[in-house]
């Protein structure tokens, strides 16, 4: 694994990076936390969970066991949390409503205008809200939209020609949630549809992440496997954001990019 910092090294890099025809780019949930969307990100939906258990009154105050519950609560997806909430079809709704949200930001839009335009050749994220949708919304028939089997299906054959939008993890405008990825016990395993877009849309391609922890179950371990050209996890600070990022890296040689995501998606592109 190699790490590259915001010097003269990560331009140079970021400058060869932007002659490449075969991008792909993966985002997670930290890109729909700027303004105007302002939507709680995994991690801060944990911090703040950590908060409403454990306020600040609860502890001593040097206590070894904050420090020891923090440490723990900092690896623990949002999906592990959400399984242990007994009531399924109020927990749809209640993500369904929370993420029926179309108002993009700048970011959104500078990824979808790249889609559109043919700059990068497919963008995955595992985000219900509906921003990137919107944005790309007036040019669907430059763009193919996967989020069901069915989308799978029905275009299998055109995915490898055609550029790709993946909403790994489901959509919050699909008809009862049923394709929503909520919890552990959905992360298991990858579908085998699932797997076989990230194969077709990968294979031999360069992969950019950003925004994005990886503290999930399925799709990590999958990427480990994909046949990409290399892979590139944008960080904002040099601690990596989960042990599956840390793996991947190490077992892919790929490299931390350590900078702002508006400053390499708005230097890159």
């Amino acid at each position: 694994m190699q790490t590259i910092r915001r010097t003269d090294e990560a331009k140079s890099f970021i400058d060869g990076l932007k002659k490449a025809d075969d991008i792909v780019v993966l985002v997670g949930s930290f890109i729909s936390v700027y303004p105007p969307t302002c939507l709680f990100s995994g991690t801060q939906f944990v911090e703040e969970v950590f908060t409403f258990l454990f306020p600040q009154d609860f502890f001593d105050s040097s206590s070894e066991e904050q420090r020891i519950l923090e440490e723990f609560f900092n690896h623990v997806p949002f999906e592990h949390l959400l399984e242990r909430y007994p009531n399924r079809e109020k927990l749809i709704r209640v993500f369904k409503k929370a993420y029926f949200i179309k108002k993009f930001n700048p970011l959104h839009k500078l990824l979808a205008d790249l889609l559109i335009n043919g700059k990068i050749k497919a963008l995955i994220t595992p985000n219900y809200d509906l921003c990137l949708d919107e944005a790309l919304s007036k040019c669907s028939n430059r763009f193919l939209r996967i989020v069901t089997k069915n989308d799978f299906d029905i275009n299998k054959n055109n995915i490898p020609n055609i550029n790709i939008y993946f909403k790994i993890h489901g959509s919050a405008d699909d008809n009862e949630g049923e394709t929503l990825v909520l919890t552990l016990t959905q992360e298991s395993i990858l579908p085998e549809w699932k797997r076989e877009v990230l194969y077709q849309i990968l294979n031999g391609r360069a992969l950019v992440i950003t925004g994005y922890s990886g503290k999930d179950f399925e799709i990590c371990p999958e990427l480990e496997r994909m046949d990409f050209k290399q892979i590139i996890w944008n960080t904002k600070n040099e601690a990596l954001p989960s042990k599956n990022a840390e793996r991947l890296l190490t077992k892919r040689n790929g490299i931390q990019l350590i900078m702002d995501m508006k400053e390499l998606l708005s230097e890159l592109f």
